[in-house]
């Protein structure tokens, strides 16, 4: 028969599982201060955002209202007298933007000794500038180096001839259209360099 002695315990070392608890309790105290505070920052930031949020919706419901009140008060005629005025100040600025010393430096490079320009209209804006150049040659194959030189400058293209005649003076002249895009291309300027 087996004889047990219940007053004894197995031997075990208490200090340990004390300090390991205490530990563990620490820690969990630790997180949960932490998550506390986090808590606190996101509701913070949460209030603030929903301020912001009602505010411009407030905004919102404000500016619609004026905006409303000014279409009721606005007559059709008002507003396209205002279209157009708009139209014609943009028109006035694409104008002032056109560099009229930019063009005329490309035809000053790009045009042969045997054409005289008579004529020369831009129209358009300053983003899309389309050209009508009068010109006169000695003969049709200098008026078209004229065109392969200014469609080679980069800065003008799609330059075509139109309404070509011989004059009475054995002279040709023709109408040139085409379409201004600005600086002339960094190849064009190697040539022309080199030409000089």
């Amino acid at each position: 028969m087996l004889k047990i002695n219940l007053a004894t315990r197995p031997f075990y070392n208490e200090r340990v599982v004390h300090v390991v608890l205490v530990l563990l309790g620490t820690g969990a105290l630790v997180i949960m201060g932490l998550a506390g505070r986090t808590i606190f920052e996101l509701t913070k930031v949460h209030a603030e955002i929903t301020r912001v949020a009602e505010a411009s919706e407030t905004l919102v419901g404000t500016v619609s209202q004026e905006t409303r009140i000014l279409e009721e008060n606005v007559s059709e005629e008002e507003l396209e007298a205002l279209r157009l005025s708009a139209a014609e100040a943009n028109r006035l600025i694409d104008q002032r933007v056109f560099s009229w010393t930019e063009l005329f430096n490309v035809i000053e490079r790009t045009l042969p000794n045997g054409v005289m320009l008579t004529g020369l209209r831009p129209t358009g804006n300053a983003g899309r500038m389309s050209l009508v150049i009068g010109v006169i040659g000695e003969r049709v194959a200098d008026i078209e180096e004229f065109i392969e030189q200014l469609e080679a400058s980069g800065s003008v293209g799609n330059v075509l001839a139109r309404q070509e005649q011989r004059r009475e003076d054995g002279m040709y002249s023709a109408q040139l259209t085409g379409e201004f895009r600005g600086r002339p291309s960094n190849r064009f300027r190697a040539q022309d360099a080199s030409n000089r």
